[in-house]
């Protein structure tokens, strides 16, 4: 199932509604991936675990992804993006992102002294809000520059993956073709197209992490 059709096959999510109400609604779908599990609820909720953490959020923060590098700069890969492909893929991110911003936050809690408690759930609310939400309106010329190059140095990113990732993101996102049509092409399931785009995605995700400096 894609990102747009689980949207438009749960109700919109009641922002306030906390994480034990979440929980108590009707599972919708639910997914294992390697040690995670993905469960989307009919109230418009994602619930993320992986160990001991888990993270909570509407459907609706599914949307285009922003990358922040060390230095400030940030690619952002537009929503309809991710609206045709699996919507684990961008849960996924979602889910990774809040667990590590809720860690970096509870390490300088202990660090610095904080009188709130700590805990392993995320809140439901946008967490990287405020000075986060750092795409201007208009950009400037300078900034104009410096995305087409991040969107080259993106694009040498992606020739480092395997041949197969390579082809599937080239295929998907700059021929525009379908999953069907690959599956077609390559003569297998439409599942396992799907599977390996999903594999493509992760690996170029752990790609762009370890290339912060320079990326």
């Amino acid at each position: 199932m894609t990102l747009k059709e689980l949207r438009e096959s749960v109700d919109n999510p009641r922002i306030g509604l906390n994480y034990q109400l979440v929980r108590e609604g009707k599972i919708f779908l639910c997914v294992h991936i390697d040690e995670a599990e993905l469960t989307a609820y009919q109230n418009g909720f994602i619930v993320y675990r992986v160990g001991n953490h888990t993270a909570t959020f509407p459907i609706t923060e599914c949307a285009e992804y922003i990358y922040r590098d060390a230095d400030g700069i940030n690619t952002v890969i537009p929503q309809e993006v991710f609206d045709t492909q699996d919507w684990t893929i961008r849960a996924l991110m979602e889910g990774e992102d809040r667990i590590h911003y809720n860690s970096e936050k509870r390490q300088k809690e202990r660090e610095f002294g904080s009188g709130e408690s700590e805990t392993q759930e995320t809140s439901l609310y946008l967490e990287l809000a405020g000075e986060d939400q750092f795409i201007d309106q208009e950009p400037s010329w300078e900034e104009k520059q410096i995305e087409k190059e991040k969107s080259e140095a993106l694009k040498a990113l992606m020739n480092t993956l395997k041949p197969r990732h390579q082809e599937v993101l080239y295929k998907r996102y700059w021929e525009e073709m379908s999953f069907q049509e690959i599956a077609a092409e390559w003569g297998c399931e439409v599942k396992a197209v799907r599977h390996t785009e999903y594999r493509a995605w992760k690996a170029l995700r752990s790609r762009i992490e370890k290339s912060k400096k320079k990326f």
